[in-house]
């Protein structure tokens, strides 16, 4: 059996490993995106509850959000191969489980169980992918590659989620990451190598502090909508979130050898990627779930709504896979500038123009040349972590994009439900001009 822990040569080339963490991302985005068309069938095959409906799809991404932090430091601390490639058969795991449950109650836990392998293979897979490729720019290909693979299943998910629940029942949606992650174990098995391994102290109040945080507070963001801001419920997870993330905070700055080193934000162009990497999410995930719904609100299924979306996702897709050629040649921060600023253009002309065949082909399609910033980001924070950090520099840079996901769902649906698509727009329009000018910011240290 292959040994996970040890340090070893890969014997397939770099490429192979790309499609390998490439394919882990596919499937980690995937089941975040794809379940929510596929909600209405398990209800009626499980006789589930519309509350029990709400923690199928969160339940997963509380714990995925939550554990990041600790997951990006565990991959510093064992090993990113070890850490990715045991977390890879949990989440497989844990995906025949969700495929196989026979109740509600099951299949809650069994997609909480989901959310802890995916927050360890997002830090460890990106941890290999640069250990994999130290030539910046061949690193900056292939983070193009890997982030155009995740953009797909991003907004390809509600379109094989409704054909998979339409076809084949919901349970396919969890049994496709089988050969999927079958496959992906043995290719990564086989082409990543072991960076070296961290010996550093544990921080376990640290580590409990940032996992109540974030949970709490993606929490507060995700539920916001649903059950208003002033719910007890709502307020109550605030709080706690806030009262931890200071908790956090005093806690790193006072310990001998922390989870996230206070010195990361001291470099200006690391916290200012981190910075338009929360506004990237909050206007690229933001605007694909309110133009989602205001397609659905005025007739169109959630097919009709993956086919509209179709050339959004294959022109973030094909950007993805040129920017990372981009920005070997140019560096990540001026590319990054450009892809935001279209995006911001592409929101403006739906405000204009409204959701009418050409205004929206139009508007979207700049608007997927937005949410393909991601590899500039990714380099552009991946550039400034110190050798060692780069699975905790990793951990923060998707917990920055996760919460600025939850939130630009969150307020955005609800500027919809309080006024109209237009000032979801202006929005968003706004978030991406702020993403770009968190970039010109970092160029200027």
């Amino acid at each position: 059996m292959t040994d996970l822990t040890m340090t070893r040569t890969p014997s397939l080339p770099p490429a192979v490993a790309v499609a390998a963490l490439g394919a882990s991302s596919f499937m980690i985005t995937l089941d975040a995106t794809a379940l929510h068309v596929a909600l209405p069938t398990i209800a009626e095959d499980l006789g589930a509850s519309l509350t029990a409906l709400q923690w199928i799809a969160s339940a997963y991404t509380l714990v995925f959000a939550g554990l990041l932090l600790s997951s990006g430091a565990l991959s510093d601390r064992m090993g990113a191969r070890t850490v990715f490639l045991w977390a890879l058969m949990f989440f497989v795991g844990a995906s025949a489980l969700c495929g196989l449950a026979p109740s509600t109650e099951i299949l809650i836990a069994a997609r909480a169980i989901q959310g802890i392998g995916a927050a360890a293979i997002l830090p460890s897979s990106m941890a290999l992918l640069v250990d994999a490729f130290p030539d910046p720019r061949a690193r900056a290909r292939a983070l193009g590659s890997w982030s155009a693979i995740s953009a797909i299943a991003l907004v390809a998910g509600p379109l094989l989620g409704g054909f998979l629940a339409g076809t084949l029942g919901w349970r396919a949606i969890f049994l496709l990451n089988l050969p999927v992650g079958l496959l992906a174990f043995a290719a990564a098995a086989a082409s990543v190598g072991n960076p070296e391994r961290q010996d550093r102290a544990l921080d376990p109040v640290g580590q409990v502090l940032g996992i109540i945080a974030l949970a709490a507070l993606v929490f507060a963001a995700t539920e916001g909508r649903e059950l208003g801001w002033g719910s007890g419920f709502v307020v109550a997870a605030l709080a706690v979130g806030t009262f931890a993330a200071c908790g956090f905070v005093i806690a790193e700055r006072h310990h001998g050898d922390p989870m996230l080193p206070p010195a990361l934000f001291r470099s200006r162009a690391f916290t200012g990627a981190i910075l338009g990497a929360f506004l990237y999410n909050f206007a690229y995930y933001g605007a694909l779930f309110a133009l989602s719904i205001t397609l659905q609100t005025d007739g169109a299924v959630p097919i009709e709504v993956g086919l509209k979306f179709a050339p959004m996702t294959a022109t973030t897709a094909i950007v993805a896979f040129a920017l990372g050629r981009i920005v070997a040649r140019f560096g990540a921060e001026r590319p990054a500038m450009v892809t935001l600023t279209a995006g911001a253009v592409g929101a403006a002309i739906l405000m204009i123009g409204g959701l009418e065949a050409l205004p929206f082909f139009a508007g979207s399609l700049l608007i997927g040349i937005g949410g393909a910033t991601l590899p500039a980001i990714v380099s552009a924070t991946l550039e400034n972590v110190a050798t060692g950090r780069t699975g905790v520099g990793s951990a923060v840079l998707n917990t920055s994009r996760q919460a600025g996901g939850a939130f630009g769902v969150a307020i955005l649906g609800a500027l919809i439900g309080a006024s109209s698509i237009t000032a979801a727009l202006i929005m968003i329009a706004g978030s991406f001009l702020l993403g770009a000018a968190a970039l010109w910011w970092c160029r200027r240290q």
